[in-house]
Formats: C-alpha cells, structure tokens, sequence
C-alpha cells in the first residue's frame, strides 16, 4: 500500500510541476528591451536622412530607404566616403505630389518621381561589388555639378529586383542600396558612450542608422539575437550582424567637414575592434564597430513607430 502511496504522489507532485510551468511560461511577460525613439530613412544613399514618426515596412526595409543611389560612369556606387559633401543634399517626401524633393547649397531643388517609369534606362549598377539593377533617372546633371564629379546619375532599384543579404546572417532576408541589410539599430547609450570617450558631443547622424532606440544601456543591443517590434502588426527580427565602421563616423553630417583628427574612429578603436568584442569572422579583428544590422526576413506591411516598444523573443 505504501509502493501505491508513493506512486500516486510522485505522479501528482510531477503534474503539479507540469501545470506550474506551463502556467509560468503562458503568463511571463516577455522581458523588455528597449523602446523605439527615433525612425530615419535615407532616400538617396550617403544623403540627408528624412525624420519620421512612422514607416512602412516593405520587403527591402523601410519604404524608400536607400531606394536611390548615386553612381559614376562605371556605375559603381558613390559615398560621403569619396564626396563628404554628399551630406549637404537634403531630402524631403511629396507624398501627395508623388515625389522626392532634393536640395542643396547653390543648387536648384530637384524633384524626382518616387514611382518607378518605363521609360527609365536600365543598366547594371554596383554597390560593395554586388550588382544590381537600375533604372536612370535623367536629373540633368544636377549631382555632377554639385559634387564636381563627372558623369554621375542618379540610379533607382527596380522594383522586381531582389538583392538577397548574406546567407549567413539574413538567409531570408533581402535590402535596397543599403551596406548589407535592411536595418540599422544603434542606441542613445551607446553614441553617449562614443562621446565621453571622444571627449566631445558626437552626433546620432554620423553613424546613420534608420532605428535610434533608449530605455536601455550602453552597447545592450550587443546582446540581443532576436527581438520582438510592437509595431502593427507585431514584427519578429533578427540581430544578424554588427554594423563595421569606415571613415563616415568622422563626417560632420551638418557641415560635410571631415575631423581629421579622427577622433570619433580613434574613440571606437579604443574599445569597439573585432578583436575587443570577441568576434567570430578573423577578418573582422582590426575592424570598428557601432549598432547593429537587423533581419526582418523579408516581411511587410508591417508600421513601425517612435514609441513601439522592443521584447526579446
């Protein structure tokens, strides 16, 4: 009778378990993370970003963010990497109108059909030895002229192209002109950390990326694999990759003036190499690094807005 008692109250004591634990993890709240406090897309590559409250989400990352792009006559891509003045053309949305407006010092405000053409000239552009499609947008020689560069235009994607992120880090992924991948997360802690260690107030818009976050510590993003946007509707994403740093940081985004001190790139090498964080890729032991790529595998229709809060998944 004893054997029978023990039994009966192994089994209860192991459903009890198995009911506390299933009720635990129903009503565990996922963990917060952060909030979203600043959303910026960038029309044109290596211009003027455009503050929002709220963007679509298309499969390519936010709608029109890196949508454009200036190339030379070869057709590869042209940075603030080449022309730190490239900062100096601003952007604006006419949604209304259908356009994009672009202005800057000592030039005429251009206006560019946001909506793709038939007539548009197709050719072959790259960007970081990827090439893409693009279509042509005849702007008059507007951006030779500003950036006293010959033979420059100003390229779309089109919209049946696919430029797929990196198997290894974003299998289902897919982006416009951007670097690598649909989004780049940074936190206010960690550009406030980049400042006290650089000794100076370092802008957000140097390192550029489209999802500004807070309510969370310096570098946390670091940690993150996957994360959780209550957006509408919600929106699951990956932590792909850290974002490698060139010599952007350095640009003054307001005044297109390059430090040559360096010290924003001399700041992040005292405590952001690869080889500081641990990272896996040998290749990537030398290298700078702030914020970090984010994969949303290809999902749309999806609003993303300052205030949506961040869980990890």
């Amino acid at each position: 009778m004893s054997q029978v008692n023990a039994v009966v109250s192994s089994t209860l004591f192991a459903a009890s378990a198995a009911v506390f634990f299933a009720w635990k993890f129903v009503n565990q709240k996922p963990k917060h993370a952060a909030r979203v406090k600043k959303i910026v897309i960038y029309p044109v590559k290596s211009c003027g970003g455009i503050e929002l409250q709220s963007a679509i989400v298309s499969k390519r990352g936010f709608l029109y963010d890196r949508a454009f792009m200036i190339v030379d006559e070869k057709g590869n891509f042209v940075t603030q990497r080449k022309k730190p003045t490239m900062s100096l053309i601003r952007t604006q949305l006419d949604h209304q109108r259908g356009l994009l407006i672009l202005n800057a010092p000592g030039m005429s405000q251009l206006e560019v059909p946001l909506a793709e053409s038939a007539n548009e000239e197709v050719r072959t552009v790259t960007v970081w030895g990827e090439s893409c499609e693009g279509r042509v947008i005849d702007t008059q020689g507007w951006f030779s002229t500003f950036l006293e560069l010959p033979s420059l235009e100003l390229v779309r994607m089109s919209n049946s192209w696919v430029r797929p992120t990196d198997p290894k880090y974003a299998p289902k992924g897919q982006t416009g002109f951007a670097d690598g991948f649909a989004f780049l997360l940074a936190s206010e802690g960690s550009v406030e950390e980049v400042s006290r260690r650089a000794n100076f107030s370092v802008s957000m818009d140097r390192f550029r990326p489209n999802i500004v976050v807070d309510e969370c510590e310096a570098f946390a993003e670091d940690s993150w694999t996957n994360i959780v946007f209550a957006s509408q509707p919600a929106m699951k994403a990956k932590v792909a990759q850290p974002c490698s740093r060139c010599s952007m940081p350095d640009v003054d985004q307001e005044t297109a003036v390059y430090d040559k001190e360096m010290r924003v790139s001399k700041a992040l090498k005292t405590f952001r190499t690869g080889e500081a964080l641990n990272l896996e890729e040998e290749k990537w032991k030398k290298q700078l690094f702030f914020g970090q790529h984010i994969d949303h595998e290809s999902q749309e229709n999806v609003v993303i807005s300052v205030g949506d809060k961040i869980t990890l998944a």
